[in-house]
């Protein structure tokens, strides 16, 4: 490939011509380069600069000139050339652009027809092989060339390319250009019957009437060994009233202070308390925007449950478990029935109200049903902040830990690092000895080479972050005896996944 360097001040700005020329020339590799500000850009920079100066002259480049007019079945504004719906694994689909110079015009010489980019779906063809450069054609007053696209449909989604046309006017001698955006949708039979029946609107937010009555319903019985013993009473921390009235009109006045604040020893229970509050009044607002108005519930199981029709249950929109309740209210009325949820189904609920409310039910009656969350977990982090806040030794020392501090308190590793390839012979999982980095960190956390700071492990998804987690887990089972293991996740269903690894293959009892 031969490059010739011209070097511009940063201001230069291209003409249309020029742009097309750059882009074009730099796709044959046969490059004009402009190197702004004493640099050579990339090619990609170059792409992206040109495309940059094609859209700055979009209304000069789609213009039909000299007596040149393009057209084809697919036309739209602006520009646009759409091949319409091609479906994957179907034949290809193709479409005539005509090329046609004015009757009492003068002869225009069409030197080239490109793509200004690599789309691998589109491709172009015409008789003279016109198309990249190859050839010339004189097309003459009154006269049509055709110019044939072709969509080759690769995989779902809308593929883009610009087409340039460059002629030169045989009769002043000027060349000039004329571009077309060509697009298809590319789609197939699935992605058709998943596609949306109408525009998404966005549920406009349904809070819950202030003031009602509410009638208990009643709980789920757990066993004995589901049921969560607190060992010491644990407080409501509702949020307060001024703050939800601030919120409720997105302002938080004073407590955005503490929320600005630095964090500093003083003010570390306000400020992350501050920030729970704001927090759960975000996840009202979520919730509520499932609000169903006039559902339809039905009685089911001998009148024992009320059955309630869930549109998003499956998907977790909205996330319910066994344990939430929900609120009934009919419209109008100032009463409303708290149910508790006793079964969740793929598609719908089964709750238990008050029993008065199971007896009067009536087939048909239309209630508006508003969704809540488990607070418990809000509670405790409540708690955890206030006690950390009210203890001034426990908060430095865990959450404002010097270096001193830390040298001071160092502490031994727990055992020697194993030799690697005897180490290897003893993971559970032996994926865990092709991978230095999970390897590593293994046995570092087995070692505790970091105590009393945490080993952190951390990457993208999909990186083995848990399948490491799980091996160092059972390691210090198996390894360390007397070990006491808390594991912990940010939801129920990382929980799940983390128990359903540890007991893979019976390692862990």
């Amino acid at each position: 490939s031969t490059f010739t360097i011209k070097k511009f001040p940063s201001h230069h700005t291209l003409t249309p011509g020029v742009a097309l020329r750059q882009y074009m020339a730099a796709k044959r590799k046969t490059v004009h380069v402009e190197a702004y500000n004493g640099g050579i850009p990339s090619r990609h920079d170059r792409i992206l600069a040109v495309f940059g100066e094609i859209e700055k002259y979009r209304t000069a480049l789609i213009q039909n000139k000299s007596g040149v007019t393009i057209t084809s079945l697919g036309d739209g504004n602006d520009g646009k050339i759409s091949m319409g719906k091609v479906y994957v694994g179907k034949t290809k689909k193709q479409m005539t652009i005509e090329v046609t110079v004015d009757k009492d015009g003068a002869p225009q010489k069409l030197l080239n027809c490109d793509f200004l980019d690599d789309v691998e779906e589109f491709q172009l063809s015409d008789k003279h092989c016109v198309c990249g450069g190859l050839a010339s054609v004189v097309i003459q007053p009154g006269h049509t060339y055709e110019i044939e696209a072709e969509c080759s449909p690769k995989s779902l989604g809308t593929p883009r390319v610009i087409i340039a046309f460059q002629f030169k006017d045989t009769e002043y001698g000027n060349s000039y250009h004329i571009i077309r955006f060509l697009f298809a949708h590319i789609t197939d039979l699935d992605a058709e019957i998943l596609k949306p029946t109408a525009p998404y609107v966005r549920q406009k937010y349904r809070s819950r009437v202030k003031g009602c009555i509410t009638v208990e319903g009643v709980r789920p019985i757990w066993s004995s060994r589901d049921e969560l013993v607190l060992s010491k009473p644990l407080g409501d921390y509702f949020i307060p009233a001024s703050l939800r009235s601030f919120m409720s009109h997105g302002k938080l006045c004073g407590d955005k202070k503490k929320i600005k604040a630095k964090l500093s020893l003083s003010n570390y229970s306000d400020k992350f308390q501050t920030l729970l509050y704001v927090e759960e009044y975000q996840m009202e607002k979520d919730i509520n925007m499932y609000a169903m108005r006039d559902a339809s519930p039905f009685l089911c199981e001998r009148r024992r449950f009320v059955g309630l029709e869930v549109p998003g249950l499956a998907e977790n929109r909205p996330s319910v478990m066994r344990g939430d309740h929900l609120f009934f209210r009919k419209s109008g009325q100032t009463t409303e029935y708290k149910g508790y949820v006793h079964l969740v189904r793929k598609e719908n609920l089964r709750l238990k109200f008050t029993e008065k409310f199971h007896e009067d039910f009536i087939a048909g009656s239309k209630f508006h049903v508003h969704f809540t969350f488990n607070r418990l977990g809000l509670k405790l982090q409540h708690r955890a902040v206030e006690r950390l806040g009210s203890d001034n030794i426990a908060c430095q020392s865990l959450a404002f830990p010097t270096r001193e501090a830390i040298e001071i308190k160092r502490l031994r590793p727990l055992r020697k690092i194993d030799n690697r390839e005897d180490f290897k012979r003893m993971l559970f999982n032996k994926n865990i000895g092709t991978n230095n980095e999970q390897l590593q960190a293994v046995q570092h956390i087995l070692a505790g080479t970091s105590r009393p700071a945490p080993y952190l492990i951390f990457g993208p998804p999909g990186t083995g972050k848990t399948m490491t987690t799980v091996e160092a887990i059972k390691q210090v089972w198996k390894r360390l005896d007397g070990s006491t293991i808390l594991a912990c996740t940010p939801s129920n269903s990382a929980a799940d996944d983390l128990a359903c690894r540890l007991l893979e293959k019976s390692h862990v009892p």
